[in-house]
């Protein structure tokens, strides 16, 4: 009796255990999609902000739990450049975009560059694209750029506000830098 209440013990407590593991990872992955979407909400937001179709808009990411948001506005670099048919390199532009990170158990999801990636696992994935478009040699590309600073967790909402400074890197208005470009590729 003794033996087979140990067996059932036994067999009861890793049921539990397994369990509770499941429900856990399962709870995270939860929170990794509602944050993706969350993020890809507020990604469509801030560029109607940035490009000065919206003054300002408010956003929620929800409850990330144990997850964490910060404002980090020197992540990463855009370089934009013109090559020539000589294959000489011009740089028309180099800057800082920043980045807005959800950190939801190991993984990060990223509004950056008017995108949203996600990093799991020694990957990263595209979540949803930034805009830009390439048409009959003419590329339009907005540059959205993430400033200030902050850390929040828990239930996590906040406002979109331009920052000013918008313009066109290219053309600059010089007979040399036309739109749609006449020779030379995009880098």
């Amino acid at each position: 009796m003794v033996l087979l209440l140990s067996v059932t013990m036994i067999g009861v407590t890793a049921v539990a255990a397994s369990g509770a593991a499941v429900l856990g990872d399962a709870q995270t992955d939860s929170r990794i999609a509602q944050t993706e979407n969350s993020m890809s909400q507020m990604s469509s937001k801030a560029g109607l902000v940035a490009l000065g179709q919206s003054g300002t808009r408010a956003f929620d990411l929800g409850n990330l739990g144990d997850g964490t948001v910060d404002v980090r506005k020197d992540a990463g670099t855009v370089t934009v450049s013109h090559v020539d048919e000589a294959n000489n390199r011009e740089e028309l532009h180099r800057g800082s975009y920043g980045a807005v990170v959800a950190t939801v158990g190991d993984t990060e999801i990223a509004y950056q560059g008017g995108g949203v990636w996600r990093k799991d696992d020694h990957r990263s994935v595209m979540v949803s694209p930034p805009e830009y478009h390439y048409q009959q040699r003419t590329l339009t590309f907005p540059i959205v750029r993430v400033v200030g600073g902050g850390h929040a967790g828990g239930p996590v909402r906040g406002r979109l506000t331009g920052a000013g400074g918008t313009g066109a890197i290219y053309p600059d208005g010089t007979v040399e830098r036309t739109n749609p470009q006449r020779t030379g590729r995009w880098s």
